[in-house]
């Protein structure tokens, strides 16, 4: 992956060549992110410039943020989520199942409202 590939804004998806979707295969993701992390860690790049070491080292952290966003389900949905908002705040996507607006709502309410952990892992 370029310099630019691993920018903090770079989508979380790309960064680690995983399928936007929501269900994911967690080893395809984890084997994406083992093969970034040989690539760009900063140990990789000890004997080089300050400033390579310095551009590893935030590429390392980018790609060790993609991965924790994306293996964690409730981080992801969230993170999906913010992406398909618009600047604004307002949703571009619009549920038009009422059935699965509703269900979604549910959810939505029962994870805001819910601060024990250990249920919050039963929902999914």
């Amino acid at each position: 992956a370029s310099q630019k590939a691993c920018s903090s804004s770079a989508d979380h998806f790309e960064l680690l060549a995983i399928p936007r979707h929501f269900d994911i295969d967690l080893k395809a993701l984890e084997m994406s992110y083992k093969k970034l992390q040989q690539k760009h860690h900063p140990d990789q790049y000890a004997t080089k410039t300050k400033e390579e070491q310095d551009r590893a080292a935030a590429e390392s952290a980018t790609i060790n943020a993609a991965y924790e966003v994306l293996r964690d389900p409730l981080q992801r949905a969230r993170y999906m989520l913010q992406d398909s908002s618009t600047d604004d705040g307002t949703e571009e996507y619009v549920i038009e199942d009422p059935v699965l607006l509703m269900e979604v709502m549910d959810l939505q309410e029962l994870i805001d409202s819910t601060e024990d952990q250990d249920k919050l892992k039963r929902i999914y």
